[in-house]
Protein backbone atom coordinates (compact mmCIF):
# COMPACT_ATOMS: atom_id res chain seq x y z
CA UNK A 1 0.00 0.00 0.00
CA UNK A 2 2.69 2.72 0.92
CA UNK A 3 4.53 1.80 -2.27
CA UNK A 4 1.40 2.03 -4.09
CA UNK A 5 0.67 5.71 -2.74
CA UNK A 6 4.62 6.65 -2.87
CA UNK A 7 4.34 5.50 -6.67
CA UNK A 8 1.27 7.85 -7.12
CA UNK A 9 2.52 11.12 -5.67
CA UNK A 10 5.85 9.95 -7.17
CA UNK A 11 4.18 9.97 -10.48
CA UNK A 12 1.93 13.51 -9.57
CA UNK A 13 5.39 15.08 -8.91
CA UNK A 14 7.06 13.89 -12.08
CA UNK A 15 4.01 15.44 -14.30
CA UNK A 16 4.05 18.24 -12.17
CA UNK A 17 7.71 18.64 -13.11
CA UNK A 18 7.42 17.94 -17.16
CA UNK A 19 4.50 20.29 -17.14
CA UNK A 20 6.43 23.62 -15.18
CA UNK A 21 8.94 22.34 -18.19
CA UNK A 22 6.94 22.49 -20.67
CA UNK A 23 5.74 25.59 -19.93
CA UNK A 24 8.95 27.08 -19.17
CA UNK A 25 10.03 25.31 -23.33
CA UNK A 26 6.93 27.55 -24.49
CA UNK A 27 8.07 30.77 -22.70
CA UNK A 28 11.43 30.37 -24.15
CA UNK A 29 9.95 29.84 -27.40
CA UNK A 30 7.28 32.19 -27.88
CA UNK A 31 10.08 35.09 -26.32
CA UNK A 32 12.88 33.65 -29.15
CA UNK A 33 9.80 33.85 -31.98
CA UNK A 34 9.13 37.68 -30.70
CA UNK A 35 12.76 38.87 -31.35
CA UNK A 36 12.96 36.65 -34.62
CA UNK A 37 10.54 38.46 -36.14
CA UNK A 38 11.29 41.64 -34.31
CA UNK A 39 14.92 41.00 -36.29
CA UNK A 40 13.51 39.75 -38.91
CA UNK A 41 11.29 43.17 -39.56
CA UNK A 42 14.45 45.09 -38.80
CA UNK A 43 16.56 43.47 -41.20
CA UNK A 44 13.83 44.25 -43.96
CA UNK A 45 14.78 47.73 -43.44
CA UNK A 46 18.39 47.08 -43.57
CA UNK A 47 18.84 47.27 -39.82
CA UNK A 48 20.25 45.15 -37.17
CA UNK A 49 20.02 44.90 -33.41
CA UNK A 50 22.61 45.66 -31.32
CA UNK A 51 23.83 46.47 -27.72
CA UNK A 52 25.65 49.80 -26.63
CA UNK A 53 28.92 47.56 -26.29
CA UNK A 54 28.57 46.69 -30.16
CA UNK A 55 29.04 50.46 -30.72
CA UNK A 56 32.22 52.51 -32.29
CA UNK A 57 33.57 54.44 -28.94
CA UNK A 58 32.68 58.12 -30.26
CA UNK A 59 28.85 57.06 -30.37
CA UNK A 60 28.93 55.15 -27.40
CA UNK A 61 29.96 58.32 -25.47
CA UNK A 62 27.35 60.41 -27.24
CA UNK A 63 24.90 58.02 -26.48
CA UNK A 64 25.95 57.49 -22.88
CA UNK A 65 25.52 61.64 -22.81
CA UNK A 66 22.62 61.87 -24.76
CA UNK A 67 20.56 59.23 -22.90
CA UNK A 68 21.31 60.22 -19.00
CA UNK A 69 18.22 59.98 -17.54
CA UNK A 70 16.36 57.83 -20.07
CA UNK A 71 16.18 54.11 -20.73
CA UNK A 72 17.16 52.90 -23.95
CA UNK A 73 14.33 50.79 -25.50
CA UNK A 74 16.18 49.96 -28.76
CA UNK A 75 19.62 50.57 -30.76
CA UNK A 76 19.22 50.26 -34.60
CA UNK A 77 22.51 50.23 -37.54
CA UNK A 78 21.14 51.44 -41.10
CA UNK A 79 23.77 52.12 -43.66
CA UNK A 80 22.37 54.16 -46.76
CA UNK A 81 24.56 55.65 -49.90
CA UNK A 82 27.30 54.09 -47.94
CA UNK A 83 27.23 56.13 -44.38
CA UNK A 84 25.80 54.13 -41.19
CA UNK A 85 23.35 55.90 -38.97
CA UNK A 86 22.71 54.59 -35.53
CA UNK A 87 19.29 55.15 -34.14
CA UNK A 88 18.97 54.91 -30.34
CA UNK A 89 15.16 54.33 -28.80
CA UNK A 90 14.46 55.52 -25.51
CA UNK A 91 11.75 56.70 -23.11
CA UNK A 92 12.49 59.15 -20.83
CA UNK A 93 9.55 60.31 -18.27
CA UNK A 94 6.80 58.18 -20.10
CA UNK A 95 7.56 59.41 -23.54
CA UNK A 96 9.96 58.36 -26.65
CA UNK A 97 12.86 59.95 -27.65
CA UNK A 98 14.70 58.72 -30.46
CA UNK A 99 18.07 60.29 -31.92
CA UNK A 100 20.32 59.42 -34.77
CA UNK A 101 23.76 59.37 -34.25
CA UNK A 102 26.65 59.27 -37.48
CA UNK A 103 29.66 56.77 -37.00
CA UNK A 104 31.57 59.25 -35.59
CA UNK A 105 29.67 60.17 -32.61
CA UNK A 106 28.12 63.39 -33.70
CA UNK A 107 24.07 63.73 -32.65
CA UNK A 108 22.49 64.14 -36.19
CA UNK A 109 18.42 64.19 -35.21
CA UNK A 110 16.58 64.32 -32.29
CA UNK A 111 12.52 63.59 -32.39
CA UNK A 112 10.81 63.46 -28.74
CA UNK A 113 6.99 62.74 -28.33
CA UNK A 114 4.85 65.82 -27.96
CA UNK A 115 1.22 65.94 -26.73
CA UNK A 116 -0.36 68.09 -29.44
CA UNK A 117 -2.07 69.75 -26.62
CA UNK A 118 1.23 71.18 -25.53
CA UNK A 119 1.55 73.37 -28.85
CA UNK A 120 0.23 76.74 -29.35
CA UNK A 121 -3.23 76.80 -30.76
CA UNK A 122 -2.16 77.63 -33.92
CA UNK A 123 0.10 75.11 -34.63
CA UNK A 124 -2.54 72.53 -33.59
CA UNK A 125 -4.87 73.73 -35.35
CA UNK A 126 -2.44 73.40 -38.71
CA UNK A 127 -1.25 69.78 -37.70
CA UNK A 128 -5.15 68.89 -37.20
CA UNK A 129 -5.48 70.08 -41.23
CA UNK A 130 -2.09 68.24 -42.15
CA UNK A 131 -3.23 65.02 -41.17
CA UNK A 132 -7.10 65.66 -42.23
CA UNK A 133 -9.39 62.18 -41.10
CA UNK A 134 -6.52 60.19 -40.26
CA UNK A 135 -6.51 59.18 -36.50
CA UNK A 136 -3.07 61.31 -34.80
CA UNK A 137 -0.91 58.17 -33.12
CA UNK A 138 2.07 60.06 -32.08
CA UNK A 139 3.23 63.41 -33.04
CA UNK A 140 7.22 63.77 -32.20
CA UNK A 141 9.18 67.16 -32.51
CA UNK A 142 12.35 66.78 -34.42
CA UNK A 143 14.98 68.61 -33.64
CA UNK A 144 18.49 69.02 -35.62
CA UNK A 145 21.88 67.70 -33.98
CA UNK A 146 22.05 70.97 -32.07
CA UNK A 147 18.69 70.54 -30.81
CA UNK A 148 17.10 73.33 -32.47
CA UNK A 149 13.43 72.19 -33.28
CA UNK A 150 13.17 71.93 -37.37
CA UNK A 151 9.69 70.52 -37.53
CA UNK A 152 7.10 67.87 -36.36
CA UNK A 153 6.74 64.08 -37.62
CA UNK A 154 3.12 62.45 -37.19
CA UNK A 155 2.52 58.65 -37.32
CA UNK A 156 -1.08 58.33 -38.16
CA UNK A 157 -3.59 56.02 -39.19
CA UNK A 158 -5.87 55.82 -41.87
CA UNK A 159 -8.31 52.69 -42.59
CA UNK A 160 -6.26 50.69 -40.66
CA UNK A 161 -3.00 51.50 -42.16
CA UNK A 162 -0.10 53.77 -40.60
CA UNK A 163 1.92 56.50 -42.10
CA UNK A 164 4.01 59.29 -41.11
CA UNK A 165 3.39 62.93 -42.27
CA UNK A 166 6.61 64.83 -41.88
CA UNK A 167 5.74 69.01 -41.27
CA UNK A 168 7.56 72.11 -40.72
CA UNK A 169 7.75 74.61 -37.90
CA UNK A 170 4.22 76.16 -39.47
CA UNK A 171 3.02 72.67 -38.66
CA UNK A 172 2.69 72.48 -42.58
CA UNK A 173 3.34 69.53 -44.38
CA UNK A 174 6.80 69.75 -46.15
CA UNK A 175 7.85 67.85 -49.45
CA UNK A 176 9.22 64.98 -47.94
CA UNK A 177 6.45 64.26 -45.77
CA UNK A 178 3.53 64.38 -48.37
Amino acid sequence: MKSTRFFAVWLAFMAFLLAGGLFAQQQKTTQKATKVEDKEGKEEQGEGTLALKDLPKPVQTTVQKETQGATIVGISKETDAGKTIYEIETKVSGHSRDMLVDDKGALTEVEEETALASLPAAIQAQIKTSIGKSKLVKLETVMNGAKVKTGYSALVETNGKQSEIEMGLDGKPTAKGK
